[in-house]
């Protein structure tokens, strides 16, 4: 069941730049506007699930502020990035965050580094600047 969840997972964040720039040339105009409607479009979804599960609000709020604040972080520029590049450029640079993720996990949170995850890390970045070109074999300008 995991399983089948991180793919849901991946898929639907593999759709969510494709929908954001649609509705960005369509729907809203503003990256600022389109930061709070996608919030409390989220919000009511994701509540029943977390009650289901047993979620309760937690007992120190500190952690859950930088979180917050970071997460506001990534959401104004990753939204102001896809309102003026292509999301055909902007979704594999996003893929990076998979390298950092696993970087940082293993210099914070002291997990294993293994001979697969250096060659997945290596596989994302040679595959990265291949997203970039266009039909004519050049780079595209951001």
């Amino acid at each position: 069941m995991t399983l089948l969840l991180a793919w849901i997972a991946s898929i639907s964040s593999g759709l969510e730049p494709l929908i954001l720039k649609a509705s960005s040339k369509n729907l809203i105009k503003s990256p600022w506007l389109f930061n709070i409607f996608w919030i409390g479009a989220a919000l009511p979804l994701i509540i029943p699930f977390a009650v289901a599960r047993g979620g309760h609000m937690p007992a120190s709020w500190g952690i859950f502020l930088l979180i917050g604040a970071s997460h506001a972080l990534f959401l104004t520029l990753y939204t102001s990035a896809l309102y003026k590049i292509d999301a055909s450029t902007m979704a594999p640079l996003f893929s990076l965050r998979t390298i950092f993720a696993l970087i940082l996990s293993m210099l914070v949170l002291h997990e294993s580094f293994t001979a697969v995850k250096f060659l997945l890390i290596c596989s994302i970045l040679l595959a990265s600047p291949l997203a970039s070109y266009d039909e004519h074999l050049k780079f595209k300008a951001f």
